[in-house]
């Protein structure tokens, strides 16, 4: 069955990404207030961090939050729509409310943003809550100051200046996407997760194995027993 579908050029597609109506009400719009709750994106942009007060926990639930789409979410259905297909392309949240293991650090978020596309990034500067925490100011002129000299810093690392997708003539990496992951909140995921899934030989991952590792990493939900 093919996963993935566009909605354009007068017609379907199979090239793209489930359309925004899908994701607008119903089943879509319940599935992504799932991964709201638990702080888990599938977001060129994680817009969660837009909707959050100073609350520690970046699992959020709002309604203002279902209806910003302007992220962008990366989930395939099928050519119906009335399947979801495909859920590959996420990533949890520093705060997110999911055990340790399946988390970001703060930093890897921060530097997401630094080279995250100018427009990304222009939306975390206006943002004064998330602006402190990405650059350590609410001034948006002081935390694009930082922004600029930490895009700077991470340009020395011969290791982004390879992932980036536009490098300049000096060496310096242009906000943009990566040269091939959806965004940089995935390129740089550094959760445990990721990196066992990184690090795992292929043969380990079959079966039973891979199955017990993830169940363990996995929330503990207990029953209430009745007196």
């Amino acid at each position: 069955r093919q996963s993935r579908l566009f909605d354009a050029y007068d017609g379907m597609n199979f090239s793209g990404i489930c359309p925004d109506s899908v994701h607008a009400t119903g089943p879509g719009r319940e599935l992504r207030a799932l991964l709201h709750r638990w702080g888990l994106s599938a977001e060129f942009e994680p817009r969660a961090l837009f909707h959050l007060d100073d609350s520690l926990s970046d699992g959020v639930e709002k309604a203002a939050l279902l209806d910003d789409q302007s992220g962008v979410w990366n989930l395939q259905v099928d050519a119906a729509c009335t399947h979801f297909m495909d859920f590959s392309d996420y990533y949890a949240l520093p705060r997110s409310p999911l055990p340790p293991a399946w988390r970001m650090s703060e930093q890897a978020l921060q530097h997401a943003f630094t080279l995250e596309r100018p427009q990304f990034i222009k939306h975390a500067l206006t943002t004064p809550l998330l602006a402190e925490r990405l650059w350590g100011s609410q001034c948006p002129d002081e935390a694009a100051r930082l922004q600029e000299e930490a895009r700077r810093r991470l340009s020395a690392h011969k290791e982004l200046r390879d992932a980036a997708g536009n490098v300049d003539a000096e060496g310096l990496i242009q906000p943009s996407k990566p040269k091939y992951c959806m965004c940089w909140f995935m390129e740089l995921d550094d959760s445990e997760f990721s990196k066992w899934c990184m690090s795992a030989d292929s043969h380990d991952l079959r079966g039973s194995v891979v199955f017990d590792r993830i169940e363990a990493w996995l929330p503990q939900q207990h029953e209430n027993k009745k007196a």
